[in-house]
């Protein structure tokens, strides 16, 4: 009998089968005699409906699976990078692929025979979050085997050795390396290697940010100076129209100083030979009296 396998079988069942099917195969491995086993298996707990709805998921709908763990490893990429467009496109497309998920578990648990409730779909939804943002919760959730949902107890049995963590557990390897298309015997210098290529990529995708980045600032400062430009030769021209006004309206104002002038030395003169005239007429009229 191999623990593996009970396991997989056991976190394969619905909630309400579960506890009989382990009783049964610790009876079994106690008959062997394997105690050692047994054991293991009667520590394996019973999941949560969410938690079997998520187990149900990798199993079922590995394509997909594997889509929101690169989805979530692409967004802790860019989060990490500062990429602010990618990581805008990247959010709007968590949200679409966590609905569509739900909806395929709530599919594969009515056709399980075990429907489940809102309840349950909205702690997976709510999971899935956490999947997309926590690499532990994604690896947990790869291996198929959680219990639960919530908080730091949202992780998988461990398949070998005291307390394996969720993300070197053997029992969890071979799903997720079939889940993200990675070969179950890649080894050391493989994973060393994506490393390094992920480390450079994101050290690539840091400088074409930064360069972007600065052509932005550039061209908003030449934009920004030729604005000034424009608005300095603008006032310029008013300046230089308004010192031409200034100098009509004074050469008008002469003008209008010396008509008057005029007007007032013609009006000076005409009383005058009015006043001739009246003191002619008098003397005119003393004489022929």
């Amino acid at each position: 009998m191999d623990f593996d396998e009970v396991a997989d079988q056991l976190y394969s069942l619905p909630p309400p089968e579960f506890t009989r099917a382990r009783d049964t195969a610790f009876e079994q491995a106690r008959a062997v005699p394997e105690l050692a086993l047994a054991n293991r298996i009667k520590a394996l707990r019973r999941p949560t409906q969410g938690a079997w709805l998520a187990n149900l998921l990798v199993r079922r709908h590995q394509q997909e699976t594997g889509a929101l763990l690169d989805l979530g490893a692409e967004l802790r990429a860019a989060q990490d990078a500062l990429d602010g467009p990618e990581l805008r496109a990247l959010t709007a497309q968590r949200r679409a692929v966590v609905n569509a998920m739900a909806r395929q578990a709530r599919a594969a648990a009515t056709e399980a025979g075990h429907p489940v409730g809102e309840a349950a779909l909205s702690d997976l939804e709510e999971h899935l979050m956490a999947v997309l943002a926590d690499p532990q919760r994604a690896a947990a959730f790869a291996g198929g085997r959680l219990t639960t949902l919530h908080g730091a107890a949202a992780t998988a049995p461990a398949a070998a050795g005291s307390s394996p963590s969720p993300a070197s557990s053997p029992s969890s390897r071979p799903l997720r390396s079939r889940v993200l298309g990675v070969p179950p015997d890649a080894g050391d210098k493989q994973a060393a290697a994506r490393r390094q290529a992920a480390e450079t990529q994101q050290e690539a995708k840091q400088a074409r940010a930064a360069a972007d980045a600065a052509r932005r600032a550039l061209d908003k400062a030449t934009r920004e100076r030729e604005r000034v430009q424009r608005k300095v030769e603008d006032l310029r021209q008013r300046l230089e129209q308004a010192r031409d006004l200034e100098r009509t309206l004074a050469a008008a104002e002469r003008t209008a100083r010396a008509k008057v002038e005029e007007t007032d030395r013609i009006a000076r003169k005409a009383q005058g030979r009015a006043r001739d005239a009246a003191a002619h007429q008098q003397h005119l009229a003393d004489r022929a009296a």
